[in-house]
């Protein structure tokens, strides 16, 4: 153990033995912050697609956040009401939440995460800090209901259809006219085309959500449709440098490669989900929250990334709607790309607005309509920092990236912060965290 973290260790002990909790809370209540941290890295560094983010996030802060719920009756409220999962019963020996919520975080963490020694490694080092002053029958019960709800929501979640997913036959373009066919410049095949198979956490029924385009396609020059693409077109030609860093800003493209002639060189970054769980650590590191509530926002974030990235998915694959790249190269512009790469999957609705409008709107609950702060996500990226009047203002902006970025019509940008604002209105409602 290092300096650093023996220092660290005294001082949890003093805290703990002196029964100052509050103090001692405050201590350790960066430990799930430091784990969400983490998995922001290991995403980047593996190129996760946005889709499976919303998966390998939700059950580790679900499991957490059952670990914590049983603190307190009122904190039960949460339990009971995920779809699949039964109320975990709570432990009938006296344990360290905390240390059992990190345990349980990072067993089913190592199931979904392909970085296994990042993980031991951040493990290992919170671990050492609660030897330091949990007593060993303490320490013992509290990895074994740790233990325990792990195994709970690892069950639940490989009954999520997941796995069913990856035995549906390979997703073909129908060829229909104003249907997704594969983009440039791979022409991937669809991302994920079954994930709106996947069990939701709180909704019974994903076409209850669903928002048909309100544009009927037509390739005809004075048809709404085609004023739609000419609008993507036209803001294209006349970027401003404002304009330009938003769409940069809110790439969030994880695995892209960058050609020079035909050699590939890849590029890494993380995607939207990961992008808003740095936003939410950000925000949680500033305001010291402790780590109940911690585990209280995660769980509520990563569910409405999940269950609205579902509904949105529902949606891309229903409506099977050409992007505006297709679009405008057989139809306008044959030369034409936009400034930033189309993602593998049909265009409506948009899932930078659906997904962040969900997870503002949570966010908005737990903090306020005017919580003013500033992102630092991607500055070790070079891209800088952006800051924001409110979340809902930040979602905002991701949606309208998507359009200056030329990957999505207006429409896919305002029916799908419609969609998200309403699951994430459901899952307050539903969950009353």
């Amino acid at each position: 153990m290092n300096w650093r973290n023996l220092l660290f260790t005294l001082l949890a002990c003093s805290l703990y033995f002196h029964g100052d909790a509050s103090a001692q809370v405050t201590a350790t209540s960066r430990f799930l912050i430091e784990w969400n941290d983490l998995v922001v890295i290991t995403m980047k560094t593996d190129g996760i697609n946005p889709v499976l983010a919303t998966r390998i996030y939700l059950y580790p802060n679900i499991a957490a956040r059952e670990v914590m719920s049983t603190t307190s009756p009122e904190n039960r409220v949460f339990s009971g009401n995920l779809n699949g999962l039964q109320p975990i019963e709570a432990p009938k020996n006296m344990i360290e939440h905390e240390l059992a919520a990190i345990h349980a975080y990072y067993k089913v963490m190592l199931t979904l995460n392909y970085r296994e020694q990042l993980c031991h490694d951040l493990y290992d080092r919170q671990i050492e800090v609660y030897k330091g002053f949990v007593p060993q029958a303490v320490f013992d019960a509290s990895i074994a209901y740790g233990d325990k709800v792990a195994k709970i929501i690892l069950a639940w979640a490989a009954a999520d259809g997941y796995r069913e997913t990856k035995a549906r036959p390979y997703h073909h373009s129908t060829g229909r006219p104003g249907t997704w066919i594969p983009t440039p410049p791979e022409y991937r095949p669809a991302l994920e085309p079954y994930w709106g198979a996947l069990r939701p956490v709180t909704i019974d029924n994903l076409e209850r959500f669903s928002q048909p385009p309100n544009v009927a396609y037509s390739a005809d020059e004075k048809s709404p449709f085609y004023a739609l693409a000419r609008a993507v077109y036209d803001v294209s030609l006349d970027l401003s440098e404002e304009q330009r860093r938003i769409a940069e800003f809110w790439d969030d493209n994880p695995d892209l490669n960058n050609f020079q002639g035909h050699i590939p060189t890849p590029r890494r970054h993380i995607n939207p989900t990961a992008h808003w769980m740095s936003i939410v650590g950000q925000v949680l590191k500033r305001e010291k929250r402790d780590f109940v509530q911690c585990s209280q926002i995660y769980a509520a974030v990563a569910v409405a990334f999940f269950d609205a990235n579902l509904v949105c998915w529902y949606d891309k694959f229903n409506y099977d709607l050409v992007r505006p790249v297709t679009f405008i190269q057989d139809n306008i512009d044959f030369d034409w790309l936009p400034l930033l790469v189309t993602p593998p999957f049909p265009e409506h609705t948009s899932g930078h607005s659906a997904c962040s409008a969900s997870c503002a709107t949570v966010l908005t609950h737990f903090f306020g309509n005017d919580y003013a702060f500033t992102d630092s996500t991607h500055v070790a990226s070079g891209l800088g920092v952006r800051t924001f009047s409110s979340f809902n203002a930040a979602a905002a902006e991701a949606g309208i990236s998507r359009f200056y970025g030329g990957i999505h019509y207006m429409t896919a940008v305002q029916q799908g912060a419609i969609q998200g604002n309403t699951v994430g209105m459901h899952i307050l409602n539903h969950l009353k965290p």
